[in-house]
């Protein structure tokens, strides 16, 4: 079997199998009361399900996802013991590779133990972090934020703009009507766009835009958006804060669990008897 078609089939296959393939013994051994799907003497059970969903979403799952669950499980175990009939996972280079996957995912649960509760990054870190590579945040080109409702019809972009001439609000409006399920709920923003990435008739509504004035209609292939600017940013200012705090955070926690690697990995080496051989002599310096 090729190698790279074998390690693109054990992706496909981690991708689809899901929440895994459930030992036949234990699952045996559950009480029925318990078993929400069965593929021949195969049974999923509530806790399968639960320890297979991230722990951050076990509260917020809806039923039709866990259907869904259900139903990809139900697939991946009718593909996963057929192919064990055909003894696929007999084969050396699938062997393998579940070798290097059991590994890996050994790996990954003994750094998290290790190096998880050392790689938080504080708010005072990426605020001093922000604070001294302020340059690092200039923008490149002018920006504006915009909200947007879209309608299908020239008679409901009409309607919207007769009701925020009389007072209504451009947000609430916006959760009301819009057809953009990406930015209804917030009332139509956007969120804050380069002008030169707006589409060109986004993009002439928008330089002209006062703050708070709403465009006329726009025509789009989605139907008719109008637009409001709430704020603009100049060319060459520095991004706020708030507006660069995720990406702050990701790459300070990135360098702090590579140092905290690179030391853990020098402590172990230590300890651990390393011999290489060959042409792969010499592959990690001689210690002074």
């Amino acid at each position: 079997m090729d190698k790279k078609l074998a390690f693109f089939t054990l992706l496909v296959c981690t991708l689809l199998l899901g929440f895994g393939g459930c030992e036949k013994k234990k699952q045996l051994q559950k009480s029925q009361k318990d078993v929400i799907a069965q593929v021949n003497e195969v049974r999923l059970t509530e806790r399968d399900l639960e320890l297979s969903m991230p722990e951050a979403q076990r509260g917020s799952i809806t039923l039709e996802e866990k259907r869904d669950y259900v139903r990809r499980w139900i697939q991946s175990q009718i593909v996963y013991q057929e192919a064990i009939r055909k003894k696929v996972d007999q084969d050396e280079t699938v062997k393998w590779l579940i070798d290097q996957a059991v590994r890996n995912t050994v790996i990954e649960a003994f750094l998290e133990r290790e190096l998880g509760g050392r790689v938080g990054v504080t708010e005072e870190e990426a605020r001093q972090y922000y604070q001294e590579n302020r340059t690092m945040f200039k923008r490149e080109d002018d920006e504006v934020r915009l909200s947007r409702i879209l309608v299908s019809s020239v008679a409901e972009a009409a309607l919207v703009a007769l009701r925020i001439e009389e007072g209504e609000s451009f947000d609430m409006i916006a959760k009301q009507m819009s057809l953009d399920e990406s930015t209804r709920e917030r009332g139509g923003d956007v969120g804050i766009i380069p002008l030169s990435s707006l589409p060109p008739e986004f993009q002439e509504a928008a330089i002209w835009l006062s703050i708070g004035e709403v465009s006329s209609p726009i025509q789009t292939e989605y139907g008719f958006a109008l637009l409001m600017v709430t704020d603009r940013k100049a060319k060459g200012s520095i991004r706020e804060y708030e507006l660069m705090k995720g990406q702050i955070t990701n790459s300070l926690s990135v360098d702090k669990r590579r140092r905290e690697l690179e030391n853990l990995f020098e402590h172990l080496k230590k300890e651990a008897e390393v011999e290489t051989f060959d042409w792969a002599t010499g592959v990690f310096p001689e210690e002074p």
